[in-house]
């Protein structure tokens, strides 16, 4: 039976970032896509015991499936995590950007079982960015609602990247009310504003503006192309240390998104105003 409302409908499918020039266009799993998955993975690990055959199938390494019947807690949890994400992505992805062939320049199937395992455990052709790690996080619905955070973080990523720490600078030199929490011209300042809200948010956003390695730059001229989701997420896993259980990786990798998106829209908007000034 169909939802009458169309607050319960299937929400439409979305371009998801994945890595620095990577979008999958995936579809949010249904209580049916679960089932299976489940069923499928729960099959697969309770045979993974058997040995060599099983791991094979799994496509991975032939000296792994030389241990044989002794694995890790560690291994297991690899496995069942791989196998997981595999399930899902044939069902629920639909198609991919930036995932080609060095040699040819074709885009490569995104129906093809192969291509996507490769794709989740080494990453797009030419890249260094398994997309195992933010695919699992897309999995994973955060478990705190979003909507708003994720609004706030795209505003503030956009106003640091325009210019907001040098405003923020100028205001505490001049004493003026903004670095006070006050207004300026009748307006909060958009740092406070704008603040993030959430335990995933404020982690999400101090590694996003402090740690330079997960941005990823392109060309000569060192133009910022991206985010590397999983160099973020497993920097935000660090530190949520002991933490981990309590915070949700689903919402810091809607948190990371959302930086990312403001980042590039002001990259892009400074880019265009230099075009303009050399006219």
């Amino acid at each position: 039976m169909q939802p009458k409302h169309p607050a319960w409908e299937a929400p439409e499918p979305q371009w998801v970032p994945m890595a620095p020039g990577v979008k999958w266009l995936l579809r949010r799993p249904d209580g049916a896509d679960k089932m299976v998955v489940t069923a499928d993975v729960q099959q697969a690990m309770s045979r993974i015991y058997q040995g060599r055959a099983e791991l094979e199938a799994l496509g991975l390494e032939p000296e792994m499936a030389d241990q044989g019947h002794v694995l890790s807690l560690d291994q297991i949890v690899g496995y069942s995590s791989l196998l997981t994400a595999v399930r899902y992505a044939n069902l629920c992805l639909i198609d991919w950007s930036g995932v080609e062939n060095q040699q040819t320049g074709e885009k490569i199937d995104p129906a093809d079982p192969d291509a996507i395992h490769d794709a989740l455990v080494h990453g797009a052709p030419g890249s260094d960015s398994p997309l195992l790690t933010p695919f699992l996080a897309w999995i994973d619905q955060p478990k705190r609602p979003m909507g708003a955070e994720t609004i706030r973080l795209r505003a503030l990523a956009k106003d640091h990247w325009s210019g907001g720490p040098a405003r923020c600078r100028a205001c505490v030199d001049e004493g003026d009310k903004c670095a006070k929490g006050g207004s300026v011209e009748g307006e909060i300042c958009p740092r406070l504003q704008n603040a993030p809200q959430t335990p995933e948010g404020v982690a999400a956003w101090d590694i996003a503006h402090t740690a330079s390695g997960i941005w990823e730059r392109a060309g000569m001229t060192g133009v910022i192309s991206g985010l590397r989701y999983r160099e973020a997420l497993l920097l935000f896993e660090g530190q949520v240390g002991d933490n981990r259980e309590q915070l949700d990786f689903a919402a810091a990798f809607s948190a990371f998104r959302a930086i990312e998106a403001g980042r590039l829209e002001a990259e892009a908007e400074q880019a265009d105003a230099d075009t303009k000034s050399k006219d």
